[in-house]
């Protein structure tokens, strides 16, 4: 799962943004 939540973010963005959308991809 978390390879398909860093796959969708974009490689320049922030491990802090990578675990905020992992969190909502999550709950979602």
């Amino acid at each position: 799962a978390l390879k398909l939540v860093i796959s969708e973010c974009k490689p320049k963005a922030k491990i802090v943004d990578i675990c905020e959308k992992g969190d909502a991809f999550i709950r979602e």
